[in-house]
């Protein structure tokens, strides 16, 4: 077992090889560790909580996003901050497409945001009910998927914005993840179940 000592850490991510493990939490910061020794290799500052953190799947960079409404997104090597994107409230999850060209970011402002990922060009705007807990790309980019604390998840068209699909549950969503070959789409929620639901045919 490794043990890291971080100041309120609230958030974790491995990068796609498994050799670094990003961590981040109250005291404003976001860490980069070798995950083999716990050996601290990066130190970045936002402005508030880091609420999220998520690796491109290079793992050349890192994407964070905060209370200070604001997503950022890092060199993983050398710390540089490559994008800064906003919000209007704080955010609470980020994450990038597989092709690393993108980022969407979601928020207490009610709406998921995908940014270029070099540019910062804000490529599509989606409105949810409600905050916008969890996003989500499918493995292969055609997909997103947002989860909002109004008890409901949507997968969306990446190309066009169009609602393919939603999906309820009795409390807000925490979490949305699709299976590796694209086929399933799991939700979380505060009502304390796990579901999951074939998206194989949208």
């Amino acid at each position: 077992m490794l043990e890291l000592r971080d100041n309120w850490g609230i958030r974790v991510a491995f990068s796609p090889d498994s050799t670094l493990l990003a961590t981040g939490g109250n005291d404003q910061r976001a860490r980069i560790w070798d995950a083999a020794t716990g050996r601290k290799l990066l130190e970045i500052r936002h402005d508030d909580a880091v609420t999220s953190l998520a690796f491109s799947l290079d793992g050349t960079r890192f994407a964070s996003g905060g209370k200070d409404r604001h997503a950022r997104i890092w060199d993983a090597v050398s710390g540089q901050k490559l994008l800064e994107v906003g919000h209007d409230d704080e955010v609470n999850s980020v994450a990038f497409n597989p092709a690393g060209t993108q980022l969407m970011s979601g928020g207490n402002d009610k709406y998921a945001r995908v940014w270029d990922a070099a540019s910062g060009l804000q490529l599509r705007e989606i409105r949810h009910g409600g905050a916008v807990t969890t996003v989500a790309f499918s493995p292969d980019g055609t997909k997103l998927a947002t989860g909002s604390e109004v008890k409901n998840a949507r997968v969306w068209d990446a190309a066009s914005g169009q609602k393919l699909l939603e999906i309820g549950h009795d409390n807000a969503l925490t979490r949305v993840t699709f299976s590796p070959d694209g086929t399933l789409l799991a939700t979380a929620s505060r009502d304390i179940t796990v579901r999951i639901w074939s998206v194989a045919d949208l």
